[in-house]
Parts: C-alpha cells; structure tokens; sequence
C-alpha cells in the first residue's frame, strides 16, 4: 500500500499543532518528508508517531477528537 503524504498545513491541522511546529519536525528529521514542487510533503504515519510522542495532552485531545470522528 501507498503511503499517505500530507501538506504542512494539512499535518499541523490534524495533530492541533502550528505549521511552523511541523516545519521544526522537518529540519529535525523526526519526520518522513518529501518535496515536490517545491513544498514538503510529510507521510502521515510519520507524523502520527512524531505526534504521540511529542505533543502536550490539550493537542493529543484535540488529535484524537479528530480522527475518531467526534
């Protein structure tokens, strides 16, 4: 199965977190990334882990709110 890529802005909306919290995740390569076109595309279980191991419990909460469809 192919991977998931997500925009910047589309990975910071899902884990409640700031765009420029995604980019810091980026230079830090503690995320799977490409670039096409010059934009950085981020792999969604990539950033799933990075998530779960990295944000505050009030952005873990609205994380799993958002994906569990409540």
């Amino acid at each position: 199965m192919d991977p998931i890529w997500l925009s910047v802005s589309e990975a910071a909306k899902l884990g409640g977190i700031q765009t420029k919290t995604v980019r810091r995740a980026i230079q830090a390569d503690s995320v799977k990334y490409k670039v096409v076109k010059n934009r950085y595309l981020i792999e969604f279980s990539s950033i799933i882990t990075y998530l779960r191991a990295k944000t505050k419990l009030k952005n873990l909460k609205t994380f799993l709110k958002s994906i569990s469809g409540d």
